[in-house]
C-alpha cells in the first residue's frame, strides 16, 4: 500500500492526464518531473535537457511546454537563478493542499506523515529520497525482469565472457539510471543490433563493439528516435496519415501566414477534421517557417476543422 506522497503523486499526474487541454508531449514533461520528486523536500529540480531526453523534445520546447503546465495550474515553479536548476512543485487542484502556497501542506510528506507512515506499515522511509516506498529490490523481483535486463536480453550474447556480458549490463542500467526513456533506448538497441555487421557472429565480438558503443562513443543516442517517431507509435493508422497530412501543410511555402485559428471548424467543410491529439502536437514541436522577404500575398484563408 504506498504512502501519501505517493498517493499524491499519483493524483497529480492523473489530473494533468485528464486535463483535455495537454498534449501527450506535455504529459511526458509531467511524468518527468514526478519521476525525480523528492521526498523529503517535495519538489524536484530535473535539468531542461532531462526532461527533454525524457519527452523527445529539445531544451527551447522544454521550456514552452512548463510554461503550459504553470498556466493551466498544474506546477510551481521557482527560478534557480544562475548556475542554478529551477525548482518544480505540484499543485493538486482536486484538494485543499496546494504547494504552491505553503511549503508544509505540500503534495510531499512532512516529516510527522513519514514518521506516521513508518510506523503503521513497518516500512523504514528508504536512504534514497526518489526511491518509492514499495519498491522491491532485485532479489524480489526475479520473476519480473527489469527494464535493464529486457534491453540486455536484445543484444545477441554469442560466446562472450561472462564478465563482458556483465559490463554491458551495467552499462544499459547505467543509461536506464539516467532518465533515457526505456522506449528511445528499446528503439536505439534494436537499431544498433540490426545495423552491426556482427550482430549475426558468434565469438562475442558484438558485445565488444557494444560496449564500446554504450560507453565510451555514447553512440546509443545516434539511433535515439525521434520526438515523431515516439508520438507516431502511439497512434492509431487515421492519426498517422493526419500527422503526416498536417506535417505537409507545415512545410508548404505559405505555412508561416496559417495561425491557430486558421485550423479551426469550417461548416463548409464537414469532413476535414484534424484530430486534436495530432493538431496540437504538430502545432507545439513544430515553429512555424519565417516569412519569405518578397512576400507579399495576404493572409491564408485556409482552414482546417478542428476535431
Amino acid at each position: 500500500m504506498s504512502d501519501r506522497f505517493t498517493a499524491n503523486k499519483l493524483a497529480w499526474l492523473e489530473q494533468v492526464q485528464d486535463d483535455g487541454e495537454l498534449s501527450a508531449t506535455v504529459f511526458a514533461v509531467a511524468f518527468g518531473i514526478a519521476r525525480h520528486l523528492n521526498r523529503e523536500t517535495g519538489d524536484a529540480w530535473p535539468s531542461q535537457a532531462t526532461l527533454g531526453e525524457m519527452a523527445g523534445v529539445s531544451d527551447r520546447q522544454i521550456r514552452k511546454l512548463l510554461k503550459i503546465l504553470h498556466t493551466q495550474g498544474h506546477l510551481d515553479i521557482q527560478t534557480g537563478g544562475f548556475h542554478r536548476p529551477d525548482r518544480y512543485r505540484l499543485i493538486l487542484k482536486d484538494r485543499n493542499s496546494s504547494s504552491s502556497h505553503d511549503r508544509n501542506h505540500s503534495s510531499a510528506l512532512t516529516p510527522q506523515d513519514r514518521n506516521s507512515s513508518s510506523r503503521e506499515t513497518g516500512t523504514p522511509v528508504p536512504p534514497n529520497p526518489l526511491r518509492e516506498l514499495f519498491e522491491r529490490s532485485a532479489a524480489l523481483s526475479r520473476d519480473e525482469e527489469s527494464e535493464a535486463d529486457r534491453i540486455f536480453a536484445m543484444m545477441p550474447k554469442g560466446s562472450a565472457s561472462r564478465s563482458n556480458k556483465s559490463k554491458i549490463r551495467e552499462a544499459v542500467a547505467s543509461i536506464v539510471s539516467e532518465g533515457t526513456p526505456a522506449l528511445s533506448l528499446r528503439i536505439a538497441v534494436g537499431a544498433f543490433v540490426a545495423a552491426s555487421p556482427d550482430a549475426k557472429d558468434q565469438d562475442g565480438r558484438f558485445m565488444g563493439a557494444a560496449h564500446t558503443w554504450l560507453t565510451e562513443k555514447r553512440g546509443w543516442e545516434a539511433y535515439l528516435p525521434s520526438a515523431d517517431d515516439l508520438f507516431l507509435r502511439s497512434r492509431p493508422p487515421a492519426e498517422v496519415q493526419w500527422f503526416h497530412r498536417v506535417r505537409s501543410w507545415q512545410h508548404s511555402p505559405g505555412y508561416w501566414r496559417m495561425k491557430r485559428d486558421d485550423f479551426g471548424p469550417e461548416p463548409d467543410s464537414p469532413n476535414t477534421r484534424v484530430p486534436q491529439a495530432v493538431l496540437a502536437y504538430c502545432l507545439e514541436n513544430t515553429p512555424p517557417q519565417p516569412r519569405p522577404a518578397n512576400d507579399t500575398h495576404r493572409p491564408s484563408q485556409k482552414r482546417v476543422r478542428w476535431q
